[in-house]
């Protein structure tokens, strides 16, 4: 079945559920491509704890650390996709599936102190919450994209929460390095809510969970959304496409 974008910058193309194979991306690939974005404002070099200037390489590490937090983890609602946050659900075959468009920012295990987003915003992925109820049901991430304005840009889930956040490995070990506070480490630490909440791959008679899209957000202005969500029913397998405008 064909979909026309309904939306004045639409493409013309339509979505559709014909897989597109990606290489997968996880939120710490996506870093490099905002390069430019980040380095906003005059350079300057922060010193250390004695209040002496540090060092130019470690100045240079403080300088990505902070431009990194700021573009994974400040709130911007500009950069969340401009569709119906509603659930849809489909059945068929003794197979119901519901799916809908979440705000990764509002999502309550992704909360922070500072009022920054814990683990990562909106700029840097899309968010999918999904129910699979029938008998022996198991998510194939294999056979899931998300389609995002055209077919031109269909990007792969993480296959796991712990893929997403790479980002903070290396952003704790930057830090530990230029002997700043851990404060990626104590997010990372702090993000069981957020893994429990993942969709599992695990076979059973029922799979809930949130499904995560890495993505450049910041870069598209998301007015459609095309879920093409696989699935393993015992020895086959099924495919749920969700549109949503």
């Amino acid at each position: 079945m064909l979909y026309q974008l309904s939306y004045i910058h639409r493409s013309r193309r339509g979505l559709y559920s014909a897989p597109v194979k990606m290489q997968p991306l996880s939120l710490s690939k996506l870093m490099p491509m905002f390069a430019l974005w980040l380095a906003s404002g005059c350079a300057h070099h922060p010193t250390g704890s004695s209040g002496a200037p540090r060092s130019p390489a470690t100045a240079s590490v403080v300088d990505e650390i902070t431009r990194t937090r700021k573009f994974v983890l400040q709130h911007d609602v500009a950069f969340g996709p401009v569709v119906r946050l509603e659930q849809q659900t489909q059945t068929r075959d003794g197979i119901e599936v519901s799916a809908r468009p979440v705000r990764l920012e509002a999502e309550p295990w992704n909360s922070w102190p500072d009022g920054t987003a814990r683990l990562f915003n909106d700029a840097v992925a899309f968010g999918i919450e999904v129910d699979i109820r029938g008998a022996d049901v198991r998510w194939d991430a294999a056979h899931t994209q998300l389609a995002v304005n055209t077919t031109d840009q269909v990007f792969p889930p993480a296959p796991s929460a712990a893929e997403t956040l790479l980002h903070l490995l290396w952003l704790a070990r930057d830090e530990a390095r230029a002997g700043l506070a851990p404060d990626s480490e104590l997010r990372l630490k702090s993000s069981d809510a957020y893994r429990a909440a993942y969709l599992s791959t695990t076979p059973g008679a029922e799979a809930a969970g949130l499904i995560v899209f890495p993505a450049p957000a910041a870069q598209l202005f998301a007015v459609a959304l095309q879920l093409t969500l696989g699935i393993e029913v015992g020895d086959r397998e099924e495919q749920f496409t969700f549109l949503f405008e």
